[in-house]
């Protein structure tokens, strides 16, 4: 037989708020990435409040989804971590009237700041491209899979995606 008392006491800190905690080194499970935005940083734009922005790439590049481009905006991908609501279950890209979106699908059409989210450096196409994503049902089993992390990569540049 176990017994097991778990919680904090009335003295206890948060881990969060110890402050020896490191943003780069992780401490147990991660909460579920529950939100997606995309911003405009070259057009002023800043991070959502609750918001975390993926600055660089795994190997130090600049995570711009339009690196490389020179005259196209600098459009950065931000995302908010929640146990308040279903987690997103998968994360995709949408090239507008190529393809039929799935029913259950969001497409990240606009910056949080109300500006076109359109992907797409290339200025001498009119293709327009988004990010997408799907959530979680609100009632599922606890073994169901959750995005808990995400990075951007520049194949130009060799860059291949982490854990493969």
């Amino acid at each position: 037989d176990y017994f097991v008392v778990a919680g904090l006491t009335d003295t206890s800190a948060l881990l969060d708020q110890e402050g020896n905690r490191s943003e780069t080194k992780s401490f147990g499970p991660k909460a579920p990435i529950t939100d997606l935005a995309v911003i405009i940083k070259s057009a002023g734009e800043t991070v959502p409040e609750g918001y975390t922005c993926v600055e660089a790439t795994p190997t130090g590049l600049q995570a711009n989804l339009n690196y490389g481009s020179l005259k196209s905006p600098e459009l950065f991908l931000c995302y908010k971590r929640s146990r308040d609501k279903p987690p997103l279950i998968d994360i995709g890209v949408l090239y507008e009237g190529k393809e039929v979106i799935k029913q259950d699908c969001e497409v990240i059409q606009a910056t949080p700041y109300g500006r076109c989210a359109n992907v797409n450096n290339s200025s001498a196409s009119s293709q327009r491209i988004f990010i997408t994503f799907r959530r979680a049902l609100p009632v599922r089993a606890q073994n169901s899979l959750a995005v808990t992390d995400i990075c951007v990569i520049v194949t130009s540049k060799g860059e291949t995606p982490p854990h493969t």
